[in-house]
């Protein structure tokens, strides 16, 4: 498959099981021996026979410029009309037929950027300025992958028109891109290094100014946090080693995947619709869900079936995994983190008795929702959700779901899989 493929698929994927949080909490992701290819999200809407719940190798990286993994506006999913309205806020005159509500969603999510940008940039502190710069090169980013590309016909060199199509991204937002990695130069802020390492990948005409943004520079100034390491690991082969030894000496796994999302949230002023709030926040989500990818491939590939048999890697991969599923605030990181214990032999019960709970939260979610996913409802109970999650980390999150559902775990599993469903675990 071609690279912008996998992109648009990983885009799709990422969108869409945030715009459903009980599609997004069935994500079960494969590490079994490392291959070098970009991760590819696995969504399971219905699904009685999951696979075991593990991750994918990091995204390959090549000498020069990575080609990115770009979340972007998916096309929307298709309108459910419900008592309160196809789309929150939205007078349902507009949104007549799917195509009507596709374009208000649309012009809805446009909106809320542009509010974000705006409130991020009054706040005057220079991690709000530097998120604020990201969404200026996500939405040009955006603006370009939408532009048509011409004679495209068989025999046409059409992946050179697409990259010289994408080339002109940086072209389009060139201030916000050069602030963003001038503060990621000269910062000690690890965040807003983060912020300008995904600013570069996420764009294809990368200004020079990426060329000096060592991969070293966010585990130097986050010496104490494994996710920093990680994530040299998935940046710079050579480093490998070096970098999954520090990682399992660290004593914090944190890859700040939520931060965007939060700081998004507080900086929008309290008159915002819930609508416009859902979806950049989403669009945040999808876009840093990317850190969280890359740490946990990264530890995944380097303690793979292969790896573990050798006895050193065996060592670093055990307290890696013990790290990761001691201070995982995210299922998918604590699944990993099993998934590696797995491999050394841990007992299954914890790791299923997780499994069980992700997939009960699945259901859960499932029923708030609804029939109309961008209804008043519906986007009242996600941004509930994705608050807690911001908030508590989405494991605890997925918890009170289950709570308000006002099911047992049991009943909800049986809602997912009546015919295969197991006993409900409760060891960690």
């Amino acid at each position: 498959m071609r690279p912008e493929a996998n992109w648009l698929a990983l885009r799709a994927a990422w969108l869409i099981a945030l715009a459903l949080w009980g599609v997004a909490t069935w994500m079960w992701f494969d590490i079994r021996d490392a291959t070098v290819r970009a991760p590819v999200v696995v969504l399971a809407a219905s699904a009685p026979a999951l696979p075991e719940p593990v991750f994918v190798a990091e995204r390959p990286r090549s000498a020069a410029r990575a080609e990115p993994s770009t979340p972007t506006s998916a096309a929307p999913a298709a309108v459910r009309r419900s008592g309160d309205g196809a789309l929150c806020g939205v007078d349902d005159a507009t949104t007549a037929t799917e195509a009507d509500a596709e374009a208000q969603l649309a012009q809805q999510r446009s909106s809320a950027t542009q509010r974000a940008i705006d409130a991020l940039a009054t706040r005057g502190d220079a991690a709000s300025s530097s998120v604020a710069g990201l969404l200026e090169v996500v939405r040009k980013r955006e603006q370009t992958d939408r532009t048509p590309i011409a004679d495209c016909r068989p025999g046409a060199d059409c992946e050179a028109r697409m990259k010289a199509n994408a080339d002109s991204a940086y072209v389009q937002a060139p201030q916000a891109s050069d602030r963003l990695l001038e503060a990621a130069r000269s910062s000690d802020d690890p965040w807003i290094v983060q912020l300008g390492q995904l600013a570069c990948d996420l764009q294809f005409g990368a200004p020079k100014a990426c060329a000096g943004l060592s991969p070293r520079r966010l585990s130097t100034l986050d010496p104490d946090n494994a996710a920093a390491w990680l994530e040299l690991a998935a940046r710079d082969a050579s480093a490998a080693d070096e970098a999954l030894f520090r990682a399992s000496q660290a004593s914090r796994y944190d890859t700040r995947a939520s931060q965007v999302a939060a700081r998004i949230d507080e900086s929008l002023p309290a008159g915002t619709p819930p609508l416009q709030r859902q979806l950049v926040i989403e669009q945040a989500l999808a876009l840093t869900g990317t850190y969280a990818v890359s740490a946990s491939g990264a530890a995944a590939r380097h303690c793979s079936e292969a790896a573990v048999r050798d006895a050193n890697r065996a060592q670093v991969c055990e307290r890696l995994a013990r790290l990761i599923t001691r201070a995982a605030r995210d299922a998918q990181d604590a699944l990993v983190g099993h998934a590696i214990g797995a491999r050394l032999g841990w007992p299954d019960d914890a790791r299923q008795s997780l499994r069980d709970e992700v997939r009960a939260g699945g259901e859960a979610m499932k029923l708030a929702l609804g029939d109309a996913p961008h209804g008043c409802a519906a986007v009242g109970q996600q941004l509930t959700f994705w608050r807690d999650s911001l908030r508590v980390g989405d494991l605890a999150a997925t918890r009170a779901a289950i709570e308000r559902s006002g099911q047992s775990q049991a009943a909800l599993l049986a809602r997912s899989d009546p015919k295969t469903v197991r006993p409900v675990t409760t060891t960690r």
